[in-house]
């Protein structure tokens, strides 16, 4: 379902700008996706994040207010330090006071993203970076040390969070860094993944899986929601029949990898402070986790009914109350003749709700 090898990942991307309407692409030949709202980080702390492409929305579905200011993408490799410092200088001169650089442990990436914030302080740029590694695959991690996975996303809106309430550049630092030794994400893929052009990455026989993958198994995978939500209750009751006390879950694509199925798991710990912080942060009375942002990956609660919203769900509910009885009738046919009742009641439901 793509044009060619080539060119997917910029298609891609102007995709994801025209369908957003809150992000915009850097001109020059730059894999970069920023914030149409760039005006809006004058003296607050910018974020930037990035990696190779295949793992949307990861991680151009972030970019928004309370999440990432900027994302670089590279050809399904870690971006090159060019673009990655070309969005650490637009974001400098757009205002921020200092800039994050979010990275996942792999080398590629902590080189490129290395270089590109070791040249952005020789102009002069506030910039500091903090490693994800959050795999718990292996016990004796390698010599590179463990891999940053799925636990990825929580830095971008704790960070994005604390940078839209003000904090410095060393206040997030500090916070983020303190949150990283408590996270950790184990997968695992029941079949392999095509880099487009190429043949799959592995051989994964049926009914066999594969523990611990890395950043190729991020996400909830290609299985059916019928599939995944039983495995946030048995997640949540293993953790609870441990004595752990689960305090929020949220499941869904946050990191993909192409067309690979399999599941992951990404658990934070807490002490009483991060909770403090993630329940109540400065002016926020929400988890900082779910500050509203426009991040078209990010789920929200709905933003107000626009007019054509509204009258449309006007139509739309007056005319299940007044088919009610209708309905009813042409279900007694094929069934237990209750289908009007139930559209009624959500109908109202929905009416209740909305204020309609």
């Amino acid at each position: 379902m793509i044009n060619s090898a080539e060119v997917c990942v910029d298609e891609a991307l102007c995709g994801l700008v025209s369908a957003s309407g809150g992000l915009s692409l850097m001109g020059g030949g730059h894999r970069v996706l920023l914030r149409s709202d760039l005006n809006l980080l004058r003296g607050k702390v910018a974020l930037l994040s990035g990696g190779g492409s295949g793992h949307e929305p990861a991680h151009g579905g972030r970019n928004s207010e309370h999440a990432l200011s900027s994302c670089s993408r590279g050809v399904f490799a870690s971006p090159p330090p060019t673009s990655i410092l070309a969005a650490i200088l637009c974001l400098h001169n757009a205002g921020a006071s200092g800039v994050l650089l979010i990275v996942k442990n792999y080398t590629g990436d902590r080189l490129n993203f290395g270089l590109a914030a070791e040249q952005a302080r020789n102009h002069g740029v506030d910039v500091d970076m903090v490693i994800v590694a959050d795999d718990c695959a292996f016990n004796q991690p390698s010599k590179a040390g463990r891999r940053g996975l799925c636990g990825t996303i929580f830095i971008h809106k704790l960070a994005g969070a604390l940078a839209e309430e003000g904090c410095s550049l060393v206040q997030i630092v500090s916070k983020v860094t303190e949150v990283l030794k408590g996270i950790g994400t184990l997968g695992v893929s029941l079949s392999p993944c095509s880099v487009p052009g190429c043949l799959p990455s592995f051989d994964l026989p049926p009914g066999d899986m594969e523990i611990g993958l890395g950043e190729e198994r991020g996400r909830d995978g290609g299985g059916e929601k019928v599939e995944m939500d039983p495995r946030r209750a048995w997640n949540q009751e293993i953790g609870e029949s441990r004595g752990v006390v689960v305090a929020r879950v949220m499941s869904g694509s946050f990191m993909t990898s192409l067309e690979m199925a399999g599941v992951s798991l990404s658990v934070m710990t807490v002490d009483q402070e991060t909770l403090r912080l993630f329940i109540v942060i400065l002016s926020y009375t929400v988890y900082p986790i779910d500050a509203k942002t426009s991040a078209p990956a990010w789920p929200n609660l709905s933003r107000p009914l626009s007019p054509v919203m509204r009258k449309a769900l006007v139509k739309v509910c007056t005319t299940l109350l007044e088919k009610q009885e209708e309905l009813n009738a042409l279900d007694r046919a094929s069934g237990d003749g209750d289908c009007g009742n139930t559209h009624a009641q959500a109908a109202k439901g929905i009416s209740s709700t909305a204020a309609l």
